[in-house]
């Protein structure tokens, strides 16, 4: 039984699309798979498509509220897999009362309180600091009630087990990406981009960053060049800096749109915690970045293979002008970068790997089984019932873009 806040949005944040990734690989692995939203809200076509992989869905009217359904069905799941610390405090008690055969598992997402923490030193906020570090108590207290604790990063991983060193095992979590060719070569892309959702506030920050401090040098380095602002809920804070060479695309139905036509993507992000899945997804073009460090922890990115790391100003512009000056070393980073994405990040390397993690605490599973899920790592679009099923595999098109 997966929890979490709500019924995972494919289309509009990473956590939703990793959320259907880590559901396909239950699956796979011969599990039957339901899905509880902690808020118990119905999500139209958002429920349709879990229901369309196969997955039992739980929401009003049918259950009004956590507790009924499992006192209900507690005692049928084997294993309760928790994404988020403000999901797994509404629901370990409760497992604890009515499934407690069930082993408990929490996805962190990413690390609260290490986010808070970033976010306030950037800002030097010593109030906010306080209350990052109170976030600090209450999240590890409850990742303190699961039998195991993944992440995403190696690095929030190394954080959880200095916390919680004699509690749960913790392990790593993977991510799937699935990485396609290029839909158009060097010299017919133009600009620089990125993409982010604006509830997401590391990532006004990181947009007001560049505009301010980086595109003034930027302009006198690569005259005429544009940066491309794509993401949801874009605040005034943020239409405030459009300018004739920052444009303010606003919300994009599809990330091809982003990564099929820029030169050079960028996320200068100056906080923040987790996998970032603007990174993930500009892995999966094959499209050269430059990042900051906080971009590109925990995806194994190698500064000047598959990126370039920039910190500051000065850095960002040599890095963006290798790139889109120089059609070669573009086309080896687009090369390293897809073979990045078939090998770290396929279908198959998460599934072994979930494997693994749930080994830590003798959880096993047969594996491979004739389970409903895509031979694509991406799942099926809200929008479209199945094109064809061959071996009881799904073979499906391409969903909708997300902006986080």
């Amino acid at each position: 039984v997966f929890f979490d806040a709500e019924f995972p949005r494919v289309d509009r944040d990473a956590g939703s699309y990793a959320a259907i990734q880590e559901i396909r690989m239950f699956q796979a692995l011969g599990c039957k798979v339901t899905f509880v939203p902690t808020n118990m809200a119905y999500l139209g076509r958002h429920t349709a498509y879990l229901q369309r992989l196969g997955v039992e869905t739980i929401h009003t009217p049918f259950y009004p509220d956590i507790t009924t359904f499992l006192r209900d069905r507690g005692s049928e799941f084997d294993l309760a897999y928790i994404t988020r610390y403000g999901a797994a405090r509404q629901v370990l008690g409760q497992l604890a009362d009515f499934a407690p055969q069930a082993r408990t598992v929490i996805n962190v997402a990413d690390l609260h309180f290490l986010r808070q923490i970033r976010d306030a030193m950037v800002a030097k906020d010593s109030t906010s600091l306080d209350m990052a570090m109170e976030t600090r108590d209450t999240e590890i207290s409850v990742l303190s009630g699961a039998e195991l604790v993944l992440s995403y990063s190696a690095i929030e991983q190394a954080v959880i087990t200095s916390h919680i060193a004699k509690g749960p095992k913790t392990g790593l979590l993977p991510w799937v990406i699935d990485p396609r060719p290029l839909k158009a070569p060097f010299g017919k892309r133009r600009d620089i981009a990125f993409l982010g959702g604006f509830s997401h506030t590391p990532n006004i920050a990181a947009v007001r960053f560049f505009a301010d401090e980086v595109m003034p040098l930027l302009r006198v380095a690569l005259p005429g060049i544009r940066f491309l602002v794509y993401g949801s809920a874009v605040p005034p804070e943020v239409e405030t800096l459009a300018s004739d060479d920052v444009i303010i695309k606003g919300y994009v139905k599809d990330v091809s749109e982003v990564f099929d036509s820029c030169r050079v993507f960028v996320a200068p992000l100056l906080s923040g915690a987790g996998m970032k899945g603007k990174v993930l997804d500009c892995i999966a073009a094959g499209i050269p970045s430059v990042l900051s460090p906080i971009a590109a922890e925990g995806i194994g990115l190698r500064d000047g293979f598959d990126t370039i790391i920039a910190v500051k100003p000065e850095e960002w512009v040599q890095g963006i002008m290798k790139l889109y000056n120089g059609e070669a070393a573009w086309n080896t980073m687009s090369k390293h970068l897809l073979e990045l994405a078939a090998n770290r990040f396929s279908f198959e390397t998460g599934v072994a790997n979930l494997r693994e993690a749930l080994a830590a605490i003798e959880f096993y599973l047969p594996g491979n089984a004739p389970a409903l899920h895509a031979t694509s790592a991406r799942p099926i679009p809200p929008r479209y019932l199945p094109e064809s099923v061959m071996g009881g595999k799904i073979v499906s098109a391409l969903p909708s873009g997300r902006q986080q």
